[in-house]
């Protein structure tokens, strides 16, 4: 009897030796889990993030095996890498796309949205002389965004958007107003044109396509008939003047309207005036710029004209 309780004691110890090690040689096979990839946080995990043009951000990642790989859908679109544990996401061009991160055997998705920074200009107004370019007005927004310019007179400036910059080149005076507009949204650049040098009473043609006024016909005497026109000479003999230049005004002037304006220069020997204005009679539309009571300014592309008040 005590033969038969003793085998059976031993078969039972023998038994439950032979499971604990079968139990620990399965737990010693059997691979561990690998935690699912998380982005950006293990509590509050991503799936989804949005950033400008040419903006970056770094994101943490936590689970997989702790060694990462990342790929953007479009590449075009968002560039991504992978440096250590950390997701760095840089965005090329409005749009969406997403990137998958691989770790070991576990994957996880992010979308990714490059949306248009705000809308804005650096500056409200600026003034320039004539042939200095200009590029120190930053412009922000969507690529877009639409530019228009309205000009007095009309191709004063040229200008365009390069990498962030207007890039604004001054051809003559005048004033312009560069407009921005996207999504309802405008801004305005207010650009004033001049030229160095004060004319005050100096009648006569100006070249205003330079950073100074250059004369180009300086009026030392004038006859004129009220009502019709001025004739301005060089001289203040008309028999021995080099040049002369006859002024036609369809109207009164009134300083920020335009007015109808009719030249014919003569006697041009040196050809400064034929130069500036062409050949044979021109009829063009100058911008009133200022009305005295002693002189009008008359601006047109690339030229002043001042005339004595009088000759109204």
């Amino acid at each position: 009897m005590n033969t038969y309780i003793y085998r059976s004691t031993l078969f039972i110890i023998l038994s439950a030796l032979c499971s604990i090690l079968l139990f620990s040689c399965k737990s010693k096979n059997e691979p561990t889990a690998v935690p699912e990839i998380k982005i950006g946080s293990e509590t509050s995990p991503l799936k989804e993030i949005s950033l400008t043009k040419d903006a970056s951000k770094d994101l943490l990642l936590f689970g997989g095996n702790g060694r990462y790989e990342a790929n953007a859908e479009k590449s075009d679109i968002a560039h991504v890498q992978v440096i250590k544990d950390t997701l760095r996401i840089k965005g090329l061009k409005e749009g969406e796309t997403f990137a998958t991160i691989s770790s070991h055997n576990m994957k996880a998705r992010l979308t990714i949205k490059v949306i248009p920074p705000d809308l804005g200009m650096s500056q409200k107004e600026i003034t320039l002389f004539p042939g200095t370019i200009n590029k120190e007005v930053s412009l922000s927004g969507s690529d877009r965004t639409k530019l228009s310019a309205t000009m007095k007179p009309e191709g004063c400036i040229t200008y365009k958007w390069e990498s962030g910059q207007l890039v604004i080149d001054p051809k003559y005076e005048g004033d312009a107003t560069i407009t921005a507009s996207y999504g309802g949204k405008e801004e305005k650049l207010s650009i004033k044109v001049r030229c160095e040098g004060e004319l005050s009473e100096a009648f006569g043609l100006y070249d205003t396509v330079r950073r100074s006024l250059q004369t180009v016909m300086n009026a030392r005497m004038y006859v004129h008939k009220v009502g019709q026109s001025i004739r301005m000479y060089d001289s203040l003999f008309p028999t021995s003047s080099k040049a002369n230049l006859n002024v036609t005004l369809s109207s009164t002037p009134e300083k920020g309207k335009s007015v109808k304006v009719t030249l014919q220069g003569s006697g041009d020997s040196t050809g400064a005036l034929e130069r500036k204005l062409g050949k044979g009679p021109q009829s063009v539309e100058l911008e009133v710029t200022e009305v005295t009571p002693t002189a009008i300014h008359l601006l047109g592309k690339g030229f002043k004209l001042v005339l004595p008040t009088e000759s109204l």
